[in-house]
């Protein structure tokens, strides 16, 4: 079986060799070294100040991040251009942020330029939150020319990294806050959030425990039970990863998948150069359904992205290149998506 999905993906045999070992206290000395010198080489590898490891979920990474932001008590701009950034909205909803809300159609792309003009028009925004990836269209937006906007006028950037760290180089100086995971790009497995800071967090009694960023850096990252298996799994796949390398491979294989699935006569939503090489959203034309194309492709040997709810609705199925994907999964799958819908026209 070929894994296409954009987790759990495809994990190295040394990632899974860490992880089978036996569990040890997270309160051992060499344990808490580990952490240690795990946060500070994704610190390294990300250009970031401070990275906290807490078991769980992007989602509740970006949960942390909202109320961190909660705690500046100041006015906010969420970009949404899909399914990952109405959920930014719906977390800084349910912390009770006050901002608005920049939303254009699903698969564009955001214009920069009328970012920056809402931000002329309304100097009380002092934070952006956006997803660097739009994971449900693949659309990109380019970082370094957000930050200068972002610069110019002291606004802080948030940024949901959770499918772009590990599938590319990702640069978080200044970047006030960003979240990942320890499983997608990353190449590990699923189970740790991480919460990525250009300042030092301080622990606030008005926060729950667990959402409490300033208590994982009190207690050298480690307040509460964290698995050491996920731990020296997600230090071993760290240790494996080079994102420029990898980035080099998925953007030639990107670039395979798009003309070929084009060749078919099938729309690709939005084109590579604003678009995440790792993910390749396919439309499929009415005559085709896309949880039957994808439930036939699963059968003939693929595993992808076709069966949440957002892609359902819009009948697309996805193509993720994300951990340690196959070339030969990349090879053969135009012709077996081929193959696959013309048995079912």
């Amino acid at each position: 079986m070929f894994n296409l999905l954009p987790g759990p993906v495809t994990i190295r045999k040394e990632v899974l060799d860490e992880f089978s070992k036996l569990p040890i206290s997270h309160r051992l000395g060499s344990f808490v070294d580990a952490v240690s010198e795990l946060r500070f080489d994704l610190c390294k590898i990300l250009s970031a100040n401070f990275c906290q490891i807490i078991t769980g979920s992007g989602t509740l990474a970006n949960d942390i991040i909202a109320y961190q932001l909660k705690l500046l008590k100041e006015y906010g701009l969420v970009l949404n251009s899909g399914e990952f950034g109405e959920r930014l909205v719906d977390h800084a909803s349910r912390a009770q942020l006050k901002f608005e809300e920049f939303k254009i159609p699903w698969g564009n792309s955001f214009n920069l330029k009328e970012i920056e003009k809402t931000l002329e028009k309304n100097p009380d925004i002092r934070w952006i939150w956006l997803t660097h990836c739009e994971t449900s269209s693949g659309k990109l937006t380019k970082l370094s020319e957000l930050k200068i906007i972002c610069n110019k006028r002291k606004v802080k950037i948030i940024l949901d990294c959770i499918s772009t760290i590990g599938n590319m180089p990702v640069d978080l100086n200044n970047v006030y806050l960003a979240s990942a995971v320890s499983g997608k790009g990353i190449g590990s497995f699923p189970g740790l959030a991480l919460v990525f800071s250009s300042y030092k967090p301080t622990s606030s009694k008005s926060l729950p425990r667990n959402l409490d960023l300033g208590l994982y850096q009190d207690k050298k990252g480690i307040p509460f039970t964290i698995s050491s298996n996920l731990v020296y799994a997600l230090k071993t796949a760290v240790n494996l990863m080079n994102p420029s390398a990898s980035f080099h491979e998925t953007v030639k294989a990107s670039k395979f998948l798009r003309n070929s699935i084009k060749e078919m006569g099938f729309e690709v939503i939005g084109d590579l150069k604003n678009s995440s090489p790792a993910v390749t959203t396919i439309h499929l034309p009415k005559t085709l359904n896309s949880v039957d194309i994808g439930n036939k492709l699963k059968e003939s040997g693929f595993e992808l992205s076709f069966n949440s709810e957002y892609l359902v609705k819009r009948n697309w199925i996805q193509v993720c290149l994300m951990g340690n994907w196959s070339q030969t999964a990349v090879n053969s799958f135009p012709e077996t998506l081929k193959k696959v819908c013309s048995s079912s026209t």
